[in-house]
């Protein structure tokens, strides 16, 4: 017991985010062994040590014990090492992160990003935000 709550991370996203939710609700799934706790930044930003502008940037990750965050693709690398589905692809994934092009693609992806605020949603259905609102 003590051995897993040292690997357990807190995975921070953005809940306003449709791809950010899918990737969280799915990865959920792949985590077999309850290692990674999501969180929409959008509900636990005040309890974190982190800038508000920081996280709608990035996703960031830490430790379940620990303030010291990593961000980008370094955040997707912790939660990978922590789903033994994904061991195989351990080595590409280290390629990708030692190179930088795992960063460069991370942050090409969260740029294109779309977000729409829980105030324009109403049950499954949710309004387009207008160019001011997002």
């Amino acid at each position: 017991m003590v051995l897993k709550d040292r690997w357990k991370i807190v995975v921070l996203y953005d809940g306003w985010c449709g791809l950010c939710t899918s990737v969280a609700d799915k990865w959920s799934k792949l985590d077999w062994f309850s290692l990674i706790e999501f969180r929409s930044f959008r509900d636990h930003y005040q309890k974190e040590h982190i800038a508000l502008d920081k996280l709608a940037t990035e996703m960031h990750a830490r430790l379940k014990n620990d303030f010291q965050y990593v961000k980008g693709f370094d955040a997707f690398w912790l939660m990978a090492k922590r789903t033994p589905s994904l061991w195989l692809f351990l080595p590409f994934f280290y390629i990708l992160k030692a190179s930088g092009l795992g960063e460069w693609a991370y942050k090409k992806i969260a740029k294109k990003r779309k977000i729409v605020p829980d105030s324009l949603c109403h049950g499954d259905a949710c309004e387009r935000p207008s160019k001011g609102d997002a």
